[in-house]
């Protein structure tokens, strides 16, 4: 995990919210012993952005969805963040202005633990990150679903 995953702030109620990584913190520890990685090393979130991103998502979706993270106020949380089935602002998917930088931060992870399991440092890997990334498809929902489970960039 990363703390700067917390950037990434919903709306009050909504079932994605900052618990969910102690939470899952906490399920992992009962599963067995586990070792914590608490950053994300920068050059991660580079090759994240720059490399991996790009090829998983449309350049159209990347740049609507920065521009939309960039334009919101620093202090508003629980901004609509996608188009909902309607093509209108979405209730599915909030966030506020360091979600763009919280959902880097989870495809870098991913990168990272991919990593450290083939270069031997662990034989199994788990990533604690928001907002979660295994829904989003390239131009945002996968294979045409109504939801993109509060995803925004595929980290799976």
């Amino acid at each position: 995990t990363d703390s700067r995953c917390n950037g990434h702030i919903t709306q009050s109620g909504s079932f994605e919210r900052p618990v969910r990584i102690p939470a899952a913190i906490k399920g992992a520890k009962l599963a067995g012993p586990v070792s914590l990685i608490t950053q994300v090393e920068d050059s991660y979130l580079v090759l994240a952005e720059n490399v991996v991103i790009p090829k998983a998502h449309k350049a159209s979706y990347i740049k609507r969805l920065k521009t939309k993270i960039a334009s919101i106020q620093p202090d508003a949380t629980g901004v609509p963040l996608t188009d909902d089935s309607d093509g209108e602002g979405g209730e599915d998917t909030m966030g506020s202005r360091g979600s763009y930088t919280a959902a880097i931060i989870g495809v870098a992870a991913s990168i990272k633990a991919a990593d450290m399991v083939v270069g031997g440092q662990c034989v199994n890997v788990f990533c604690a990150v928001r907002p979660p990334g295994h829904h989003a498809g390239q131009e945002l929902r996968s294979m045409k679903a109504i939801s993109n489970g509060f995803c925004l960039f595929n980290a799976a």
